[in-house]
């Protein structure tokens, strides 16, 4: 109480609050796991990203472009040594796919089954305000990748497309955060929301089966919009996400390859994740066979710019480690446009 003023400050998820094990509440309530996919394009260097050894501890060591995560080396498990079996019938398109979704991709669109983080997120996630997800990207410049921009996927031409403006993702956050009193018209809002579901679910007996597949997937987006509206009348306070205009001024345009932009995207899916908002997302520094050059970090030595795999690797392993834990992509063949 300050001046007979009582006053509430959230608190992060503290050890405290845990078991003796640390993977539930105190009470008991478990603990649900988080997941997110971390994407860049043109493959990786396997000497550089690949540890030498296998084990357990002191058993193994960091590769170079792990290195920047050695602060969390004990809770970081690197996987390597797959193969992707689909075979290679649409270049640029069947690795990926085989990758995000385990099917051959589709000769006439993008992939042919859900992502493996949709598959996840019909488990973990359908209670909070992002049913599909949180999804942001770095770079948005193409290349000679056949599905676009897009790592996850509700089915077939069904993506999530990554969001590249950390200013609209931390203004819808804040509206969820419980920071601020909700704003009267969402209720208006939710009942024309509704009324518009009701009436196009009487439709679906008067469609075909194609039509009612895309009534479907638009009556899935106005129920995770709904829940959102829910999600922001009815939020507690989990205090404020960093705001990227304060703390990254100078990141550069939405779509351009800088740290800062990374960090800003780390800060915000980190906090979506603490208060619950999302327990899945997807984060896509560049898509398959991008084109873009990516820049060095400013301690590099060697030149400033450069499209090689081994950059884009490096580079993907000095953003903010503790949002993401990467996985052994499989190396690309010698082709410089894989």
């Amino acid at each position: 109480m300050l001046a007979g003023v009582a006053v509430a400050v959230p608190l992060p998820r503290l050890a405290a609050m845990l078991d003796g094990n640390g993977t539930a509440y105190a009470d008991q309530t478990p603990l649900l796991p988080r997941y997110l996919t971390w994407f860049f394009g043109n493959g990786a260097d396997p000497t550089q990203w690949v540890p030498q050894a296998v084990g357990h501890g002191a058993e193994w060591s960091l590769s170079p472009s792990l290195v920047p995560l050695a602060e969390f080396k004990p809770w970081l498990s690197v996987l390597s040594g797959y193969e992707v079996k689909i075979p290679a019938l649409y270049a640029h398109k069947s690795a990926p796919a085989a990758v995000l979704t385990g099917a051959q991709a589709a000769m006439n669109g993008d992939v042919t089954a859900p992502s493996i983080d949709q598959k996840i997120a019909a488990l973990i996630n359908k209670d909070t305000a992002f049913p599909s997800g949180v999804h942001v990207g770095i770079s948005n410049v193409t290349g000679a990748g056949a599905l676009d921009f897009n790592i996850s996927f509700n089915g077939p031409n069904a993506p999530n497309p990554p969001n590249y403006s950390p200013a609209d993702l931390f203004a819808t956050l804040l509206t969820l955060s419980g920071a601020q009193e909700p704003d009267p018209s969402l209720f208006r809002r939710k009942n024309i929301l509704d009324v518009v579901a009701e009436e196009a679910k009487a439709l679906q007996h008067q469609l075909g089966a194609e039509d009612r597949v895309r009534l479907d997937r638009h009556l899935e987006g106005i129920a995770e919009l709904q829940t959102q509206i829910d999600a922001t009348i009815t939020a507690a306070d989990c205090g404020t996400p960093i705001d990227p205009d304060v703390a990254y001024p100078n990141r550069g345009e939405d779509g351009s390859i800088t740290l800062d932009r990374c960090r800003a995207f780390a800060d915000l899916l980190a906090f979506a994740c603490a208060c619950e908002l999302t327990r899945v997302a997807s984060f896509v520094f560049s898509c398959a066979a991008c084109h873009a050059p990516t820049p060095r970090p400013a301690s590099a030595t060697s030149p400033s710019t450069r499209t090689s795999a081994t950059a884009s690797a490096r580079w993907a392993s000095t953003t903010r480690p503790a949002a993401f834990i990467p996985a052994s992509p499989t190396p690309c063949p010698a082709s410089p446009s894989c």
